[in-house]
């Protein structure tokens, strides 16, 4: 609709330039020609309107479009959201099931209860939401089986703890059956999020090309347009002087503008602010009726509260002609709206300015729901801090009694028994790990941010040497480009360098020659950040996995690890601005990117 606005007030603008001049071209003309164009006139009269009925058609149909393209991907986001509420419902069920077991305190079968009454409703939407799509039914189908095993798993172990069979119900968790089933449910979900994240590019993609032919439509039509006015208005406007062609084309041009910004949320204010023009748009989202808002200055109408000096968005406006940003107003009723707002500057000539037209969108509800979003993610964050920290000191005593037994008894235990006291040792040090990297992800997004120039070469040596010392028997060919030096939090990107040397020390252990290389490398307008290695690599139709969190390429056995650095790095990078990415090949190596802001005053050439 706004393209269609602006179009039409360009048109207007382009008709009033036109009539300027046909006057004088048609003094020229004898009386035989102008017989002949009074007969044309009437012709071009009506293949002016013919064509004009199609363009106003045309306007007419972009809302219907939008609106079509706004459903389809309102449609997607409610997929999106009941698929995601699933996965939480289904981590209710899971969270209620092991807490019952570990402390058999029935307040957990609250959530296993809600959880899984939760997750039926789920599917049932999910289903109602995807009949159109086949695929996605089928999908839905298998989703559905996995929810109800997974449902009956977590049940049976409930009841067999309730039937006084605890150690039978946390051997059945640990067979790692329900794990398997959640991996099913989590691939099945990833698979509908992908089907419907491919299904809206198709129809955004569709809808661009419509846009497009529409605005070439509309521009064909705008010429078309102009082309007849200015010759209607040549045989109209022979014996017309030609202050009044000015006037009258002045005044078309205020009624066709001003019947455009009626159906939007847009008001005209001279220079000075005062109110010239009140559409119905902001009458319905201020409050104010025209005859209360016209003739006072805008800005004490609606307390507006600017982001910036006035001064300094009047002096944008006057050297760009236009200005965007958000407002802080205040409706007829006292509610404080936010509104994401456009200023355009009309001139009446070439240099002299005319009005201010201003077009707004209240977005208040948006950013509600955005701060509420971003709450409700904090807090996540804070709950898996909070349980990663509290796992520890169970965790530290399940090892040292492992410990205990195997230095004070161990003599008269059998193999078989020593060979499971070592086998919960050995998991319990790596859920040790886990938990440690758990709270590195979480410390990732939580922690405060005190940016400062880095030093990143310095940074990258001194890592090197440590890396080193901690296992002298291997020989790696360290290449650290000096003078490499950005702008961020040091321990944060002391943790993102760490991870990425780190991975090429781990991942060229069984090279024969290992390099690892830090450098940088300038892409467009983009300054990269390096870590090279010619180590093991990766087959990239598998790097959409490198940064979500306990997603590893590699088996346990071959490169052992947690699957957290990489998701922790990313973060970081991403809260500091930056971006992060990966190329490999399986046997080639791999190069880790990331971009920073650059430290104040530095120039790098890579």
């Amino acid at each position: 609709m706004l393209f269609a606005q602006h179009e039409m007030i360009k048109n207007t603008q382009k008709y009033t330039d036109a009539k300027n001049g046909v006057s004088e071209y048609y003094k020229a003309f004898s009386n035989e020609s102008r017989l002949l164009l009074k007969c044309l006139s009437a012709t071009c009269a009506t293949i002016f309107l013919f064509i004009s009925i199609l363009y106003a058609s045309a306007v007419l149909r972009i809302p219907e479009e939008t609106n079509k393209s706004r459903d389809w991907i309102e449609h997607t986001d409610q997929i999106l959201l009941q698929t995601q509420s699933l996965l939480s419902a289904l981590t209710d069920v899971e969270t209620g099931q092991r807490g019952y077991l570990l402390t058999h305190d029935r307040n957990y079968l609250a959530p296993f209860e809600s959880g899984r009454i939760q997750s039926r409703k789920l599917i049932d939407s999910v289903s109602h939401l995807t009949a159109d799509n086949p695929l996605q039914q089928a999908r839905v189908a298998e989703l559905s089986t996995l929810v109800e095993r997974k449902i009956a798993e977590t049940s049976d172990t409930i009841a067999l703890a309730e039937q006084g069979n605890p150690d039978g119900a946390l051997q059945r968790v640990r067979s790692n059956g329900g794990q398997q089933i959640m991996d099913g449910i989590r691939r099945v979900v990833a698979a509908m999020i992908e089907e419907e994240n491919r299904l809206v590019g198709i129809r955004r993609i569709e809808a661009q090309r419509a846009d497009s032919a529409m605005e070439t439509f509309l521009f064909g039509s705008g010429i078309g347009l102009l082309a007849m006015l200015v010759i209607v208005l040549g045989i109209w406007g022979y014996s017309l002087k030609r202050t009044t062609e000015i006037s009258r084309a002045n005044e078309e041009r205020q009624q066709r503008l001003l019947a455009v910004l009626d159906m939007a949320t847009a008001h005209i204010r001279d220079r000075d602010g005062a109110i010239r023009f009140w559409s119905t748009g902001c009458r319905d989202l201020y409050g104010y009726d025209a005859t209360e808002a016209v003739g006072r200055c805008s800005h004490d109408l609606l307390a507006t509260v600017f982001p910036l000096p006035q001064a300094e968005i009047e002096a944008l406006l006057e050297s760009d002609g236009t200005w965007r940003g958000e407002l802080r107003q205040r409706t007829k009723s006292g509610r404080e709206v936010l509104v994401a707002t456009h200023w355009t500057l009309l001139r009446a000539t070439a240099d002299q300015p005319d009005v201010v037209m201003e077009t707004d969108v209240d977005v208040t509800e948006m950013r509600r729901r955005t701060a509420e979003l971003r709450s409700a993610n904090q807090e996540l964050d804070a709950f898996a801090y909070a349980v990663a920290h509290d796992l520890r000191a169970p965790l530290r005593a399940m090892r040292g009694f492992s410990q205990a037994l195997i230095e004070d008894y161990g003599e008269k235990f059998e193999d078989e028994a020593k060979l499971y006291l070592g086998q919960i040792d050995q998991a319990g040090r790596h859920m040790g790990e886990l938990v440690d990297g758990m709270l590195a992800l979480s410390r990732s997004v939580r922690g405060e941010m005190s940016p400062e120039d880095i030093d990143l070469s310095a940074l990258a040596r001194r890592i090197a040497v440590e890396i080193s010392q901690a296992e002298p028997s291997r020989q790696v060919d360290w290449q650290i480009q000096p003078d490499l030096k950005a702008w961020g939090a040091p321990d944060m990107i002391e943790l993102v360098v760490r991870n990425l040397l780190e991975n090429a020390w781990k991942y060229t252990s069984r090279t024969p020659k290992p390099e690892i290389r830090f450098f940088a490398e300038r892409q467009a307008d983009t300054l990269f950040f390096c870590v090279s290695d010619n180590g093991a690599g990766f087959d990239m139709a598998h790097s959409d996995r490198l940064f979500k969190p306990f997603q590893r390429l590699h088996r346990q056995d071959e490169f052992p690890g947690t699957g957290i650095g990489l998701a922790a790095a990313q973060r970081i990078v991403k809260r500091h601005g930056g971006m992060i990415d990966a190329r490999a090949a399986p046997g080639k190596g791999a190069t880790f990117r990331f971009s920073l802001q650059l430290s104040s005053g530095t120039e790098v050439h890579p």
